[in-house]
C-alpha cells in the first residue's frame, strides 16, 4: 500500500480530514447451523462494510439477510456485569428488589444482571451500591430462545463468529449460540 494512502487512512481514522462521516449499521444473517447472528457497524464506507461482513459470512458458511431477518429473535437489554466476590445470588436480589431487575445469573465468578434499557443507570448505580464492582453496564441484544449445539458445531460457530469480529468496522456481534 502507497505511503501516501496510509497516512490518508490514519488522518481519516483520527478525524484529520473533513467530510468523513461515520454511521452505524446493524447487518442480520445466519451463521453456520442456522444460528442468528447481528453484527453492529461502525464505518465511513457502507459499501466496503457490507462486502467484508458478506465475504465472511458466505466464505464461513454463513447468509447475510436483509434487515429484521432475526432482529426478531433477540430483545434489547441492560447488561450489568459484576464480580461476586462473596455475596450470593439470593443476597444480590435481595439487595435489588427496588431496582427494574428483569433477571440475575452468577457464571464462574461474575454476576449478569438484566434489565429495561430505561433503568440501566439506575440498576448500576444500585448494584455499585451493595458493595460489588461493577465490570461494564451496556445495552446488548440479548437472543429470547438461544440454541445449544454440540462441541463440533459450536467451534466452528465460534470461529465464523471471531472471523467477523475481527473485522476493522465492526463494533459487536450478537447470536442465539447458548
Amino acid at each position: 500500500m502507497p505511503i501516501d494512502n496510509s497516512q490518508r487512512a490514519i488522518k481519516r481514522g483520527t478525524g484529520e480530514i473533513p467530510g468523513a462521516q461515520y454511521e452505524q449499521i446493524t447487518y442480520e444473517g445466519y451463521g453456520p447451523f442456522g444460528t442468528a447472528v447481528l453484527v453492529d457497524v461502525l464505518t465511513d464506507n457502507r459499501n466496503k462494510a457490507v462486502a467484508e461482513v458478506r465475504n465472511i459470512f458466505n466464505k464461513k458458511g454463513g447468509t447475510l439477510g436483509e434487515a429484521g431477518a432475526v432482529s426478531w429473535m433477540f430483545e434489547r437489554k441492560g447488561e450489568i456485569r459484576a464480580q461476586a466476590g462473596s455475596m450470593s445470588e439470593d443476597q444480590l436480589l435481595e439487595a435489588l428488589l427496588e431496582a427494574d431487575v428483569d433477571n440475575i445469573t452468577l457464571e464462574e465468578g461474575m454476576f449478569f444482571i438484566h434489565c429495561p434499557v430505561k433503568s440501566l443507570e439506575l440498576v448500576r448505580q444500585a448494584v455499585a451500591n451493595t458493595g460489588l464492582k461493577v465490570e461494564s453496564a451496556e445495552i446488548e441484544w440479548l437472543p429470547k430462545n438461544p440454541v445449544d449445539m454440540g462441541d463440533v458445531e459450536q467451534q466452528k460457530v465460534m470461529e465464523f463468529l471471531e472471523a467477523v469480529q475481527d473485522l476493522d468496522d465492526v463494533q459487536n456481534v450478537y447470536t442465539n449460540l447458548g
